[in-house]
C-alpha cells in the first residue's frame, strides 16, 4: 500500500508532529510504503503563524530532522529545485489579484481564497477578515494565497507522479493540509486525518472528512445516547471536570495553564441589585470562524451574536449578566495575534462600566470559570466546553454555534435571533428557585 503524508508545516508545534510520527513509524513496521514529505522553509509564512525567519526555519527542519532520524523514518523535502519555481509562477499570479476579493480567488480551478481563509484566521487569531480594508492583513493573506498556490502545484505534481492508495494528513483545515485534502479527494484516494482525542494519549481519526467532525459525533451519540453511564463512568467524569477545574493532572485534553481567583464581588452576591446571575461565555473566533454559516447561523460573527444576547437579556428584569471572555486570548504564544478580540472586550468592558446589570470579564481578567458557573442560574456558551461543563453541573444552558458539543443535543442550539430569543423568554419567567437542577457530577 503506498501512502502520501504532508508534514505539520512546523515541527516546533511537537505534539502533532509525535503523534504522526508515531503513526507512519507503525505503517511502515506493517508494511506500508509511506511517503513522507517534510517542509524545508519554502513558504513565506508556515501554517502555524511563524514567520520564516531563517534560523527559525533551521531549527525547525533540524528538530523534525532530528525526530525522523531517531526513529528512522525515511523522508523527503516537500520542495525540490524545480518544484521552487511554482512559487515563482505563483507570485506572479498573486501581483494580477482584486486585492478586494482575496477571499474569492480562484487558482487552476479551485477556490484557494476560501481554503486560506481557515489557515489566515489561525495564524491571525482573528475573528473575521474583510479584504481591502487593512493592509498588513492583506499581506499576510497574499503570503498564504502564494504559500497554498505553490504547495498545490507541489503537491498534484507528487500525485501525478505516483498512485497513492491513502494520504494522511493533521487536521485538514489549515491551508497546507487542505491542499492535500482536497487534491487527493478529487482523485478518490482514501484520506485519514488525524488530531488529538479527548482524552490524553489518544488520538481522533477521520475517514474522508476533515474536522469538524460533526457526523462522526452524531453516529457515535445516536448508538450511546439512551445508555445510562455507570456510577463509575459518573465518578470518573467529576474526578477529571474537577481536576480540570483546579489545574491537576488528568486524562483529559482540556487542561488550562491560567491561575484565576474566586474572590470577586459578583461571586460575593454584589449583582446590582438583581438576584438572578446569567453568564455568557465565549470562544477564540478563529477556532471557527472560517467554517461559514452552517455553524454561525443567523450571526455574522461570535460579537453580533453577544451583543444580541446582551441587549434583549436587559430587556428582562431582575437579571444580572456576566460576560466571560475566553481566557485563551490572552497574550501567549499560542494567541499572538488576539488583539483585536482583546481590544473588542476591553471596549465592551468600558461601554458597561457604569450599568450595575453588567459584568464584563476580559481574557486577562482572574476570575474562575468553574467558579461563574456555579455561581449562575443560567449559562449561554457561544463555542466552548464550558458550556458542557455547566450542563454537568445542572445549569439550564445553551450553545450560540454549531460545533460538535451542540451537534449532540446536549442544550439547545440558538443561533439565530428567533431560537435565542425563545430562550431567553422561557428562561427569564422561571423563578429563580426553579432553575436548579441535579448535577450530573
Amino acid at each position: 500500500m503506498n501512502i502520501i503524508c504532508i508534514a505539520q508545516q512546523s515541527a516546533l508545534w511537537q505534539l502533532h508532529g509525535l503523534y504522526e510520527a508515531c503513526l507512519i513509524k507503525g505503517l511502515i513496521n506493517r508494511g506500508a510504503s509511506v511517503d513522507y514529505f517534510v517542509c524545508q522553509g519554502g513558504n513565506r509564512l508556515c501554517d502555524l503563524g511563524f514567520t520564516t525567519i531563517e534560523s527559525v526555519c533551521r531549527n525547525c527542519y533540524h528538530v523534525e530532522q532530528t525526530l525522523l532520524q531517531r526513529m528512522d523514518i525515511p523522508f523527503r523535502t516537500l520542495y525540490d529545485e524545480k518544484s521552487r519555481d511554482f512559487f515563482v509562477f505563483a507570485d506572479n499570479w498573486i501581483a494580477s489579484l482584486d486585492k478586494k476579493h482575496l477571499d474569492k480567488a480562484v487558482f487552476h480551478g479551485y477556490p484557494v481564497g476560501q481554503w486560506v481563509y481557515s489557515n489566515f484566521l489561525s495564524v491571525t487569531n482573528q475573528p473575521t477578515y474583510y479584504p481591502g480594508k487593512n493592509e498588513n492583513e492583506d499581506i499576510l493573506y497574499l503570503y498564504l494565497l502564494r504559500d497554498t498556490c505553490a504547495n498545490l502545484l507541489c503537491i498534484r505534481q507528487l500525485l501525478e507522479q505516483k498512485k497513492y492508495d491513502r494520504a494522511l494528513l493533521f487536521n485538514g483545515r489549515i491551508s497546507t493540509g487542505k491542499v492535500l485534502w482536497e487534491l487527493a479527494h478529487e482523485r478518490g484516494i482514501t484520506t485519514y486525518i488525524h488530531e488529538r482525542g479527548a482524552f490524553m494519549g489518544t488520538m481522533s481519526f477521520t475517514k474522508d472528512c476533515p474536522v469538524p467532525i460533526h457526523d462522526y459525533v452524531k453516529r457515535a451519540w445516536n448508538v450511546w445516547k439512551d445508555i445510562p453511564l455507570t456510577t463509575a463512568q459518573l465518578e470518573q467524569t467529576h474526578k477529571d471536570i474537577l481536576a480540570r477545574e483546579k489545574r491537576l493532572p488528568s486524562v483529559l485534553n482540556w487542561t488550562t495553564s491560567y491561575s484565576f481567583t474566586e474572590d470577586i464581588p459578583l461571586l460575593n452576591g454584589e449583582r446590582g441589585g438583581c438576584h438572578k446571575l446569567w453568564s455568557v461565555f465565549t470562544s477564540s473566533s478563529n477556532e471557527f470562524g472560517a467554517l461559514g454559516p452552517s455553524v454561525r447561523g443567523e450571526f455574522s460573527s461570535q460579537m453580533e451574536w453577544l451583543e444580541e444576547v446582551i441587549e434583549y437579556v436587559l430587556r428582562k428584569p431582575d437579571i444580572h449578566i456576566a460576560l466571560r471572555a475566553h481566557p485563551g486570548l490572552a497574550p501567549s504564544e499560542y494567541a499572538v495575534g488576539s488583539q483585536v478580540e482583546c481590544a473588542y472586550f476591553d471596549r465592551m468592558k468600558e461601554h458597561f462600566a457604569d450599568n450595575p446589570r453588567v459584568s464584563v470579564f476580559t481574557p486577562t481578567d482572574t476570575i474562575s470559570s468553574y467558579a461563574l458557573v456555579r455561581e449562575s442560574d443560567v449559562v449561554l456558551a457561544y463555542a466552548t466546553t464550558v458550556g458542557v461543563e455547566a450542563i454537568l453541573k445542572g445549569k439550564p444552558a445553551a450553545f450560540g454555534c454549531n460545533l460538535t458539543y451542540a451537534s449532540i443535543e446536549l442544550a439547545p442550539l440558538v443561533y439565530t435571533r428567533q431560537t435565542l430569543h425563545e430562550f431567553i423568554d422561557h428562561w427569564a419567567s422561571v423563578a429563580k428557585g426553579s432553575l436548579d437542577r441535579k448535577s450530573v457530577v
